[in-house]
């Protein structure tokens, strides 16, 4: 059977659909590093924000563009109607994979630099990139304005989403055979998949020791015989896998926009909210947003305040920023692990003095005679 598949997929594209079906409506702003890519006009691909002025997307959405004929669009719910929450770009270069093959698929991963930086906000904001896909929920969800089979619909007029489960390498290799290769994973099955029109956007994943950390686990990328196909789960490009590509092939880009307002800028230029910092996870990359042992802490507004004041329980920030994010660790620990070295210093002097005297109060009492 992987035989007869890698024969389909090398002798016939039209058998292989840029992969919503079985799935609902999203909400307005749920999904805001979700980005529109159209060309001429007509929407063609789909795309994930990765910085303001990056978008990840699949290497075969951008085959044989021109870069002055595409224009993304961001903050967008409606496909063809205008939303007061969107914003359009147009794109400076295109970066596709150099070993991306247009029969298998393989490497299907490519990023798109716009000519001007995205006004984050509710509705348009990054995600993060994943190291690594074990450290992620297998629970998904995919996004895009691709075809509704179910609805009979070419193109869905309204962003759409659905939840599916990423499978295991060797379940996707016992399905697809020779045609599944290093760099793919493979999700959803039956009814529940992505479809035409959904190509290059993203599989949204949470972590899961870390809920509200969402990242971009997957691009679409191809199917075969149609969408929800009963046999075939949906094929992605693992972007785990390529997140050393990403780094690399961005090195020289992150450096030319600068963070967004109420945007932390880590020290390999990649921007994180300023309410991730100091929360125990890395958010960066490089761990230089849980770098601590510093006296302020910036909120959304931009106003500082001293770091002791964060998440313990009082809106000092005006805002709330500096009571985001915060669980019951990070308020048990807030006095402890976010002081300065003097501080440190200080309150160890303190502990040792106060032990001191305790054991002084013990002696004189006889206690420690008692129990010998």
């Amino acid at each position: 059977m992987g035989g007869l598949l890698h024969s389909i997929l090398e002798g016939s594209r039209s058998l292989i659909l840029p992969r919503i079906s079985g799935g609902t409506v999203a909400l307005e702003g749920e999904f805001p590093h979700q980005v529109q890519l159209t060309y001429n006009g007509q929407h063609f691909c789909g795309g994930s924000i990765i910085s303001s002025i990056l978008i990840l997307t699949a290497a075969h959405c951008l085959i044989n563009k021109r870069t002055d004929n595409i224009r993304v669009f961001a903050g967008k719910h409606h496909r063809t109607v205008f939303d007061n929450t969107e914003q359009s770009r147009r794109v400076r270069q295109m970066i596709l994979h150099e070993r991306y093959n247009t029969i298998n698929h393989e490497n299907d991963i490519a990023i798109i630099e716009l000519e001007s930086e995205l006004d984050f906000n509710v509705y348009t904001k990054s995600v993060l990139v994943p190291k690594d896909r074990r450290v992620l929920n297998t629970t998904a969800e995919t996004s895009g304005w691709g075809s509704v089979p179910e609805l009979s619909q070419h193109l869905a007029t309204t962003l759409r989403k659905v939840i599916v489960e990423i499978h295991d390498d060797r379940y996707c290799e016992r399905k697809w055979g020779l045609s599944f290769k290093s760099g793919m994973m493979c999700a959803g099955i039956g009814i529940r998949d992505s479809c035409g029109g959904d190509s290059g956007g993203p599989v949204t994943c949470d972590h899961l020791r870390y809920p509200g950390k969402k990242f971009v686990c997957g691009i679409t990328s191809f199917g075969v015989g149609g969408c929800g196909n009963a046999d075939y789960p949906g094929v992605y490009t693992d972007v785990a896998e390529y997140y050393n590509w990403i780094q690399i092939k961005t090195s020289g880009i992150r450096g030319r926009a600068n963070c967004p307002k109420a945007y932390f800028s880590c020290s390999n230029l990649n921007c994180v909210p300023q309410s991730s910092t100091c929360d125990h996870f890395d958010d960066c990359g490089d761990e230089s947003d849980e770098n601590c042992l510093t006296t302020s802490f910036q909120c959304s507004s931009g106003k500082k305040i001293d770091r002791k004041y964060k998440c313990d329980g009082v809106d000092d920030c005006g805002d709330n920023s500096d009571e985001n994010y915060c669980s019951g660790a990070d308020v048990e620990s807030n006095n402890f692990d976010r002081l300065s070295a003097v501080d440190l210093q200080s309150q160890l002097v303190q502990f040792y003095r106060s032990k001191k005297e305790r054991l002084g109060q013990l002696i004189t009492s006889g206690v420690l005679a008692r129990l010998r």
